[in-house]
């Protein structure tokens, strides 16, 4: 026997855009379309059942390494213009010299073992790598996984994201704490105190550049002076005024491009490298945080669009309409 459903006019019209035929549609029950669904009773079967009326959740990917172009054009550009100078001004083999590349290149890392640790050093040199490619989680993929993730432990309960797979794992390792019983407050505390422990890392391999560009010139200017040196010593013999004038002008030349187009260059892209980590992750604790404190897709979905910029915000808001 078919049963009667009671509902508005508008409701009517909006349970009849996804009832299939055979089944009437019936009014929402409280907090169905806080997470988008919609309830429709079948004519045959007549248990009520939810249809789903919200986009099909998009899992958030595992981040694939991409090469950060920019980077490969300025190095490869950079040098390119400096050798092709060379070449049109003359041979470019007047441009090597093995005493003043030892002098720049060898006492440049020497000072800088002075400075720090061997491990550090090490390190930093190892997160060149980030300079070349991004490895951090784009927003327009975090905000969408944690709004998914949000409404399905509000039709579900927290524990159903016991099994959830997650790709990014600074955001796994909030919500598996928040399965397991922690506080809010403290899977927040924990994710912060790791995000704080992350920065301090970035910011060594960042010193140990910074140091690096400054000492570079440094060395440059005490191989101008043992050149100058050399050149003085030698003012009677006309033959070795040239090897020590060559010392003198290209340490000072190499120190120069180790500077200004390999050292400075490479540690200020690893801080934005640092400062785009940090807001995706920060995005992630805040996002974690009302995942775990119950809150509204929706009101997620704004808090979360806070930390991008206005154009982005725009974009955010035409996907969801």
């Amino acid at each position: 026997m078919r049963s009667e459903a009671r509902t508005s006019d508008s409701d009517v019209s909006r349970c009849n855009a996804v009832a299939r035929p055979g089944e009437i549609p019936v009014q929402n029950t409280p907090g169905d379309a806080d997470i988008g669904f919609e309830a429709t009773r079948s004519a045959e079967e007549g248990p009520r059942r939810i249809v789903d009326l919200a986009p099909a959740p998009v899992p958030l990917r595992a981040k694939v390494l991409g090469m950060d172009i920019a980077t490969l054009i300025g190095l490869i550009g950079s040098f390119a213009i400096i050798i092709s100078a060379m070449v049109m001004g003359g041979s470019a083999d007047a441009f090597i010299n093995a005493p003043s590349l030892l002098i720049v290149v060898g006492g440049t890392l020497a000072v800088t073992l002075v400075h720090q640790k061997l491990g550090p050093v090490f390190g930093a040199f190892k997160s060149v790598a980030n300079a070349f490619f991004d490895k951090s989680q784009s927003t327009d993929e975090l905000i969408p996984a944690i709004v998914n993730l949000a409404q399905k432990a509000r039709k579900e309960g927290l524990v159903s994201l016991e099994g959830e797979e997650i790709a990014d794992e600074f955001m796994s390792r909030g919500i598996r704490l928040g399965v397991d019983g922690l506080s809010p407050e403290l899977v927040t505390a924990t994710l912060r105190n790791e995000l704080s422990s992350l920065k301090k890392r970035h910011e060594v391999g960042q010193k140990v550049f910074r140091f690096m560009a400054g000492t570079a010139p440094s060395m440059g200017m005490i191989g101008t002076l043992v050149g100058l040196v050399q050149m003085l010593r030698t003012l009677d013999d006309p033959s070795a005024i040239g090897p020590s004038m060559a010392v003198a002008l290209l340490t000072t030349l190499y120190g120069a491009i180790l500077a200004f187009v390999v050292f400075n260059p490479l540690a200020e892209k690893l801080e934005n490298r640092t400062l785009e980590e940090v807001t995706s992750k920060t995005l992630t604790i805040a996002g974690v945080a009302s995942i775990l404190q119950g809150d509204n897709s929706m009101a997620i979905q704004s808090k979360l669009e806070a930390y991008l910029a206005p154009g982005a915000r725009a974009g955010a808001e035409q996907d969801k309409d």
